[in-house]
């Protein structure tokens, strides 16, 4: 009885050792492919910054509109276009 549970077992303990190596060849292979999705997308980030950076420098700078003159008294036509190109909100409603 005992020479026929042996085979089994050996059966057993044989596919436990061979898909443990199966696994570790897995295992590497998925950590170079890993590797080298990750060095691509590194790169690829690089290149886009890079990209970026020279079209932003390249982009010349608003130049700054020089501040209106200021009389003494302000009449209500002078306030009012003053303040229209202060405004935020019309500035962006001009840009739209």
């Amino acid at each position: 009885m005992r020479g026929t549970r042996r085979p089994p077992i050996l059966l057993t303990l044989a596919l436990c050792v061979a898909s443990s190596g199966c696994a570790a060849a897995q295992l590497d292979l998925s950590e170079r492919q890993t590797g080298a999705v990750l060095t691509d997308l590194s790169a690829r980030v690089e290149r886009e910054a890079g990209g970026a950076k020279k079209a932003s420098d390249e982009k010349p700078l608003p130049k700054p509109e020089p501040p209106a003159p200021m009389p003494a008294v302000l009449a209500l036509k002078d306030a009012l276009r003053i303040a229209g190109r202060q405004n935020r909100d019309l500035l962006s409603s001009r840009e739209d």
